[in-house]
């Protein structure tokens, strides 16, 4: 393989602010990307002919690297392997799921992926970068031809999946409540004020930052696996849009081996969404394999934005406290032990996230839970 291109400062630290990048592969041509658009379409026509329960899985989802071995260039191009390098270390694995999906004319409701390999159950959304997606697509993506839609910062948060009895939601929406046929509704604008009521109904952070993602034919997107996306509708193009889904997974914890990084909170952006900072400092230091600062104190406000705060005021205010609680602070230490026991769920599910961040001083804790 020729030397691979790690991500630049500047690149790495947009990926851990937005959750995802575009990039494009350095070594295929617009031959390839033309090729691979054919195969997706021959995969859609075998699936059809097959007229098997399973065709989803045995031919348009697990099997595409051996039945579309071309697929691999991707995967192996010195620009995205330096790139899942730089965020998942040299170790990384492709995990053998992977889909080619295919636009269609319904709308997919924001999600953020289950948990693998089936969606079976919930499952604990770590913040720290173990586990990405990986979209690749053959053709032009424009407004026309169904782009995907992504909530660009939002993969450090999520919505309660858990029911009263212990179990949990099938699936993960971010809004349960709406009915999904509305998506398929032959009234456009209907839908589109649906799925802004939903995701606001759902998540309940204001300001969010919606995107779609309009790309040339060959573009990579390496995205967080926990970031809020959706597949759009097709809007009047002749021809199907299609992307190959692979996900990559870290199998070691950082050793230092993304330098070429900011190191200190100064160094992120102070025009970022404020309660970003303090998570994506924290995965920035996770990255390079350091220690993160110590702060004496809390802020004042932190223990009641835990409790009665907004998802994104809760992991914000959850951080702070734990990176008081390494330094010996007592009582955000406590805040932290008490929200973790929460009625709340997103208050424990906060909570938890940050007594890790705590080191020595949450072990305990989290141990005793």
């Amino acid at each position: 393989m020729d030397e691979l291109q790690p991500l630049p400062a500047d690149r790495l630290l947009t990926f851990l602010i937005d959750g995802y990048l575009e990039l494009t592969p350095r070594d295929m041509t617009e031959h390839d990307h033309r090729v691979l658009y054919r195969r997706a379409g021959e995969l859609y026509d075998l699936s059809r002919l097959a007229r098997s329960p399973t065709a989803h899985l045995d031919i348009l989802g697990d099997n595409l690297r051996a039945r579309v071995p071309e697929i691999d260039r991707v995967l192996t191009d010195p620009v995205i392997e330096g790139a899942l390098t730089s965020l998942l270390g040299p170790d990384h694995l492709i995990h053998p799921h992977s889909y080619c999906h295919r636009s269609g004319t319904g709308d997919q409701i924001f999600h953020q992926d289950g948990n693998l390999p089936w969606n079976e159950r919930g499952h604990y959304r770590s913040h720290r970068t173990d586990w990405l997606m990986l979209f690749y697509y053959p053709q032009d993506v424009d407004h026309g031809n169904g782009p995907t839609e992504v909530v660009a910062g939002s993969q450090y948060w999520t919505v309660d999946h858990e029911k009263p009895d212990g179990g949990w939601h099938p699936g993960d929406r971010i809004d349960r409540t709406v009915d999904p046929s509305v998506f398929d509704d032959e009234d456009l604008e209907a839908r589109d004020r649906h799925q802004a009521a939903a995701l606001a109904r759902g998540l309940a952070v204001p300001d969010l930052d919606r995107r779609f993602l309009h790309v040339p034919a060959g573009t990579v997107v390496i995205a967080d696996y926990d970031l809020i996306h959706r597949g759009s509708r097709v809007d009047g193009h002749p021809d199907p849009r299609y992307m190959y889904k692979f996900y990559a997974a870290r199998v070691r914890e950082p050793q230092a081996e993304v330098r070429d990084t900011p190191g200190a909170e100064g160094d992120v952006p102070p025009t970022i969404r404020p309660e970003l900072r303090p998570v994506v400092d924290a995965r920035l230091r996770h990255l390079r394999g350091v220690e993160p600062p110590r702060h004496r104190t809390a802020p004042g406000r932190a223990t009641d934005d835990l409790v009665r705060g907004r998802e994104d005021q809760k992991v914000a205010a959850a951080y702070r406290l734990g990176s008081a609680a390494r330094s010996g602070d007592v009582a955000a230490r406590r805040a932290l032990v008490d929200g973790l026991s929460a009625a709340n769920v997103s208050t424990s599910r906060a909570a938890g996230h940050c007594l890790a961040e705590a080191g020595s001083a949450g072990l305990g804790p989290l141990v005793d839970a």
